[in-house]
């Protein structure tokens, strides 16, 4: 039972697929379909499986229903252009992610006549079956895991659904696709510099001594006479309780950096404001749209301020991108945000 139940399934998402490509293929400006015996063995399914996916069709506005005379295609310039969103592991809320720039994102694609979609599955492998189910145009795919790069590549094999996969680092996982990611080396020699500026030489780090390295920050500041060991890197969240504290009183650190998300900050913000005000260190993180505010609740932390502009966010980038080459027929590419000249 549990077989004839897969083989079911299978048929009707088949079925819908099939039934997506006909209508891309014949119905541009719309049109009744034939009748329903004969659109099943059209596209090779059982009737009850044909009308099972006509009605999916129907619940997404492409096809509409009229008693007595049939169904109705209708027109693709009035039908529903959809992008999908993958968040991570496709099982992810976008809602808990306060990093991920989907505002930025959304408002690119609106503009551009596009709607959008959270794509979820319990699977990585499902987030292309379930992309083509509901027809998307393309893919803007959010901070992947590296066990993402299978079915990253799959959906690039397929090639039929355009994607751009958005990260933070340029230096991690190769996914092997069109990718946004920010500069990290050029991001952290201009933050560590707004440091180097200001006289400071001992560092600490809200991240791993590997990103440290990796991104050119161990690099930038031993240039010039600084130090950024690895036992003064710590690793986010919780893991910083009382090591940050260390840093300053017992190692003499003035200056710290920090990525990660609005949580992480939060945390480091908080190790910070139990400091006396005369120990307080310089700060430098990655900024997020609610930085200010959140900043706003710690007034002890002396967070540097002044960085120049980053040139574009993520995910207005990788949306464009995607626009380009759904409208225009731009290539996909490999593309890294950096910082602009100061104002």
């Amino acid at each position: 039972m549990a077989n004839d139940g897969q083989r079911g399934g299978r048929a009707y998402l088949e079925a819908i697929q099939a039934l997506r490509v006909l209508i891309e293929e014949r119905y541009d400006d719309g049109g009744w379909l034939p009748g329903g015996r004969a659109m099943a063995e059209d596209i090779g399914v059982s009737h009850p499986t044909y009308c099972k996916a006509l009605k999916f069709l129907e619940a997404e506005g492409v096809v509409r229903s009229f008693p007595s005379k049939g169904h109705y295609v209708v027109s693709s310039d009035i039908r529903c252009d959809k992008i999908g969103l993958i968040i991570e592991n496709g099982t992810e809320s976008p809602f808990i992610r306060q990093d991920v720039d989907l505002g930025g994102a959304l408002a690119v694609l609106a503009a551009g006549g596009y709607d959008t979609q959270i794509l979820q599955a319990p699977t990585l492998e499902q987030l292309y079956t379930n992309a083509q189910i509901y027809g998307m145009k393309g893919i803007l795919w959010f901070y992947p895991p590296a066990k993402a790069a299978g079915a990253i590549n799959d959906f690039n094999s397929q090639g039929s659904i355009p994607q751009v996969v958005v990260q933070h680092r340029d230096y991690q996982t190769d996914f092997g696709a069109h990718c946004v990611s920010y500069d990290s080396s050029q991001c952290w020699q201009v933050r560590a510099g707004q440091l180097l500026e200001r006289g400071h030489r001992e560092f600490a780090y809200v991240g791993s001594y590997e990103d440290a390295c990796q991104n050119g920050l161990v690099e930038t500041v031993e240039a010039v006479g600084g130090r950024l060991p690895a036992e003064r890197c710590v690793q986010p969240t919780e893991s910083m309780r009382g090591v940050v504290a260390d840093f300053v009183l017992n190692q003499e650190v003035t200056g710290i950096l920090s990525e990660g998300s609005s949580f992480t900050v939060k945390c480091l913000f908080e190790e910070l404001s139990q400091l006396p005000e005369a120990a307080q260190p310089e700060v430098v993180v990655t900024h997020f749209d609610r930085l200010p505010k959140l900043a706003g609740n710690y007034p002890k932390v002396r967070l540097v301020s002044g960085c120049p502009k980053l040139v574009g966010s993520l995910g207005r980038e990788a949306a464009r991108m995607l626009i380009g080459h759904l409208t225009n027929g731009e290539p996909l590419t490999v593309r890294k945000i950096g910082f602009g000249p100061r104002q």
